[in-house]
């Protein structure tokens, strides 16, 4: 839906398409802490410690392929959804 998988590469995207893209505003209400705790645990990557729009929309999010990305993935949602309550 958003981004591309450029060369069989991992998925990406611009932080700025993701965070005005509809269905992610209405799915993740802290999109920079769910990418910020993803980072952390190894499952997105990209440049810098914490992303700000219209100052990093440009940069580009890769989804980091390997085992256990998609249980790492609803970690990192449910611990913000924690942090958020």
């Amino acid at each position: 839906r958003i981004g591309s998988a450029e060369d069989a590469g991992s998925p990406r995207c611009s932080f700025g398409a993701l965070f005005d893209d509809d269905e992610v505003q209405n799915h993740y209400e802290a999109l920079v802490g769910t990418l910020k705790s993803a980072k952390r645990r190894g499952v997105v990557n990209y440049k810098g410690q914490m992303l700000l729009k219209g100052m990093h929309d440009e940069v580009m999010i890769e989804v980091i392929e390997k085992d256990g990305a998609d249980e790492a993935v609803r970690q990192a949602v449910e611990a913000v959804k924690v942090n958020d309550d």
